[in-house]
């Protein structure tokens, strides 16, 4: 697939509120065509762009820490999520989430 492929795959995938996945070698400029779609998406966006790579993450880094919480006197653990999530919790979020080396 060619990064001109890439780009119509990503406007699919967009208009059908789908996800998408790519594989290629390092530095073919998968990264940089998925930024420059997001800015062309979601260009009044806030955060029109949240990259994550992965392959510098650990799972609590992408999933969170559980932290008690005191509900009614009542000790619950609760999950807190890395902010990068955040975007996505808007229900009027309008944007790109990229995980990168998956």
């Amino acid at each position: 697939m060619t990064l001109r492929e890439v780009r119509k795959q990503l406007q699919f995938a967009a208009k059908y509120k789908k996800s998408s996945i790519m594989f290629g070698d390092s530095g073919v400029g998968k990264s940089e065509v998925v930024r420059q779609f997001a800015k062309e998406y979601a260009p009044n966006s806030k955060v029109p762009y949240v990259e994550v790579n992965l392959g510098q993450r650990t799972s609590t880094d992408v999933n969170g820490l559980y932290v008690p919480v005191d509900v009614m006197g009542v000790l619950q653990m609760k999950m807190a999520i890395p902010d990068f999530w955040l975007p996505l919790f808007d229900p009027n979020y309008k944007g790109v989430l990229f995980l990168d080396e998956i």
